[in-house]
């Protein structure tokens, strides 16, 4: 249980992550064109560079973190996923489940082809 409360943690940091970086972005776009549009002092526009820098810092790191974690979904599909490859590769009756299961469906199949053979000959 204790997974999957952590599945859906890391899922929201990937989210809050992603949200992060694009108000860093719209934030280092907007504050040093405004200083440069609006003609400030030369004061304001080394402001509004260290801003600049801070805020691409910033979006970067966020829009890493943002990639790299999956979202909760992603967590859940892995760990599902993952669980149930790892019981397959370590269950004999699990690996021969395959086998068993064509042969089944050959077993089938033959079936199927008897019987339409016989309903068109006596049509």
């Amino acid at each position: 249980m204790k997974e999957l409360y952590w599945i859906t943690v890391l899922g929201n940091i990937s989210t809050v992550a992603g949200i992060i970086a694009v108000i860093a972005i719209i934030v280092a776009i907007i504050v040093p064109s405004m200083a440069y549009i609006f003609k400030e002092n030369k004061y304001e526009r080394r402001k509004a560079r260290i801003v600049l820098r801070h805020y691409t810092t910033i979006a970067a790191i966020s829009g890493l973190i943002a990639m790299f974690i999956p979202s909760k979904e992603e967590l859940l599909f892995i760990y599902g996923v993952g669980s149930t490859i790892d019981y397959v590769q370590g269950s004999e009756e699990a690996k021969q489940l395959p086998d068993k299961a064509v042969k089944a469906l050959n077993l089938w199949a033959d079936d199927y082809i008897k019987d339409n053979k016989e309903n068109e000959t006596t049509d």
